[in-house]
C-alpha cells in the first residue's frame, strides 16, 4: 500500500502504511538491536533471559498506534501501564525505541521517492518519535517508581517488620544481609555488610548489585539470580569488593522472596566473612607441602 502524495504528510496514514510493514520494521529493528553496542537484550530485560517473543510486537503496535494520534498521549501511557514494555528496564526502553526510531526512518527512505514531500513525512514522523521518547522515559519511570514502592511494601510484609523496626535487627546479626528487588537493586544492606565491604547503607541502597563483586564474579552472581527467579534457594562461595580494592572470600546463602500471593520480588542473601577460614587452609596447605617430604624422609 503505497503512500500518496495527497496523504503523504498525515501521520494517521503513515501509521496505517508502517503497520503494513510491520514484517519488514522488526526485522529491521531486530537487526539494529543486534548490531548495537548498547542495546543487550539480556542485561536490559529484566528477567536476563532474552526477548519474549511478542515483545517488539508490543511495543511497536504502541509506537505506531500513538502515532495516530500525536495530540493525545494517554494511549502511550496505558499501552506502558497496560505491559507493551513489560520486563524491560527504564532506561532500555529508549535505547529500544532509539532503535526502532531508526528502522522506521530507514523504512520509509527506502520506500519513498525523493520529493519535498518526503522530506517533510521523514521529519514529520522523526519529530513524533522523538517527543515519544520523552514520554516513554517518564511513563516507564512513573510505572517503576510505584513498582519499586509496591515491592518495598511487599518485602516488608514477609520479612515481618516494617523498614524501620527491621533495621536494627539486621544490624545485630553477625553475617551480613542484603536483599534485592527483581531489578536486582539494592534494598536491604545491614551493618555487617558496612564492615565487611566499606561502604555504608546510604552508598550501596538503590545500586545495582553487581558493584558488590569484582567482574569475574558477576556471572556466578547472575546464575544465582536466575535461580532466586525460579524459586531455588542455594549456597555458594564467592568474593565481594571492599572500598580499598581488596576481594573478601564469602560464603553466600540466597534465597527468594515471595509477597503474600506467592509472587516472587526479589531475593535475600545471608553473606559470611570466610576470610579467616581461607587464610587457616591455606596455611594449612603450606604446612603440608612443608611436612610432606620431611614426614617421607623420616620414614625411609
Amino acid at each position: 500500500m503505497p503512500l500518496t502524495n495527497h496523504n503523504l504528510c498525515d501521520l494517521t496514514e503513515t501509521a496505517e502504511y508502517l503497520l503494513s510493514r510491520s514484517d519488514t520494521l522488526i526485522a529491521g529493528w531486530s537487526d539494529r538491536i543486534e548490531a548495537s553496542q548498547f542495546i543487550r537484550a539480556r542485561e536490559d530485560l529484566e528477567t536476563g533471559e532474552g526477548l519474549p517473543g511478542d515483545f517488539l510486537t508490543r511495543m511497536l503496535e504502541a509506537v505506531l498506534t500513538q502515532l495516530k494520534r500525536p495530540e493525545d498521549y494517554t494511549i502511550l501511557r496505558r499501552a506502558v501501564r497496560e505491559g507493551a514494555t513489560e520486563g524491560l528496564t527504564p532506561d532500555a526502553v529508549c535505547r529500544f525505541h532509539l532503535a526502532l526510531k531508526g528502522a522506521i526512518l530507514d523504512t520509509l527512505r527506502g520506500d519513498l521517492e525523493e520529493s519535498i514531500e518526503r522530506n517533510e513525512v521523514i521529519d514529520k514522523t522523526g519529530a513524533m518519535l522523538d517527543e515519544m521518547l520523552i514520554r516513554f522515559a517518564q511513563f516507564t519511570h512513573d510505572k517503576r517508581h510505584d513498582e519499586v514502592r509496591a515491592l518495598e511494601r511487599g518485602q516488608r510484609k514477609v520479612l515481618g517488620f516494617d523498614q524501620d523496626r527491621l533495621q536494627p535487627h539486621l544490624d545485630t546479626m553477625n553475617e551480613g544481609f542484603t536483599s534485592v528487588d527483581n531489578l536486582e537493586t539494592i534494598t536491604t544492606f545491614n551493618g555487617e555488610m558496612e564492615r565487611m565491604t566499606g561502604h555504608s547503607r546510604n552508598e550501596m541502597v538503590g545500586r545495582h548489585v553487581f558493584v558488590l563483586y569484582p567482574p569475574e564474579s558477576v556471572s556466578v552472581i547472575r546464575n544465582q539470580l536466575s535461580r532466586r527467579r525460579r524459586g531455588e534457594s542455594s549456597t555458594y562461595t564467592t568474593h565481594i569488593n571492599h572500598k580499598d580494592g581488596r576481594l573478601i572470600p564469602v560464603r553466600v546463602s540466597g534465597a527468594p522472596l515471595h509477597d503474600q500471593e506467592n509472587r516472587n520480588i526479589g531475593s535475600f542473601a545471608v553473606i559470611t566473612d570466610i576470610s579467616d577460614q581461607v587464610l587457616a587452609e591455606t596455611k594449612l596447605r603450606k604446612n603440608n607441602e612443608y611436612a610432606a617430604p620431611v614426614f617421607s624422609w623420616t620414614l625411609r
